[in-house]
């Protein structure tokens, strides 16, 4: 098992269970092919000789199959809570690292990965626990969660222009507000238009003031 600098070591004695020899097994010799292991050995089988010599220079050979396995988990610290606004498009998009502070493991190779990757302006309002999970390559795995927040901070455009009503034949008429602007956008498109005053009537007859807004979602307007 590698330890957390990505290393091990192994000596012929941890392999041998029992030996004998026609002169006694006192003074037998052990020699190990490999001793030092890394990173690099996990994975597959590997191939060891194990050779015992006798005083008088007689050798046996014993081929042992190794496995080197990785058991530590990468050592993952996430970024603070955080405000996400969104961009003029309505989108916010974040790759795995924008979410990670450091992350480090003893094989020096880890994949991290979110749940979540963008926000759009549906989300507006919400707050959402991203999980963020660094894993080796010997799928040693830790997650840690970063809470964000979702805001639209784009302020809408309006351009006003001046109407003509024409009261209808009872004498009344409601102005919609879309006809109160040359123009209005906003980066999401659940935002509200309104004008004020919006009835008129006979009373009304001549130029009359009245007030256009839009208000966006995330509350600018």
């Amino acid at each position: 098992v590698l330890d957390g600098l990505g290393a091990a070591s192994a000596t012929a004695s941890d392999f041998v269970n029992t030996a004998a020899d026609n002169c006694g097994n006192g003074t037998l010799a052990y020699a190990l092919s490999q001793s030092a292991f890394s990173c690099s050995d996990v994975g597959s089988p590997i191939p060891l000789n194990l050779t015992t010599t006798d005083p008088s220079g007689n050798a046996f050979v014993n081929s042992i199959n190794f496995n080197v396995v990785d058991t530590a988990v990468p050592s993952l610290t996430v970024v603070a809570d955080f405000v996400a606004s969104l961009n003029a498009s309505g989108l916010i998009a974040y790759a795995p690292s924008d979410f990670v502070s450091s992350v480090s493991d003893n094989c020096n190779n880890v994949t991290t990965t979110a749940n979540y990757s963008s926000f759009t302006c549906s989300d507006v309002g919400s707050s959402f626990s991203v999980q963020i999970t660094a894993t080796d390559n010997s799928s040693n795995a830790v997650s840690d969660v970063v809470v964000v927040t979702v805001q639209d901070n784009v302020a809408p455009t309006l351009v006003k222009t001046d109407v003509l009503v024409t009261l209808n034949s009872s004498g009344f008429i409601v102005l919609p507000a879309d006809n109160a602007t040359a123009s209005h956008a906003d980066n999401c498109p659940d935002f509200t238009l309104t004008v004020s005053p919006s009835l008129y009537s006979c009373s009304d007859l001549g130029s009359n003031a009245a007030t256009v807004a839009i208000t966006d979602i995330g509350g600018s307007s």
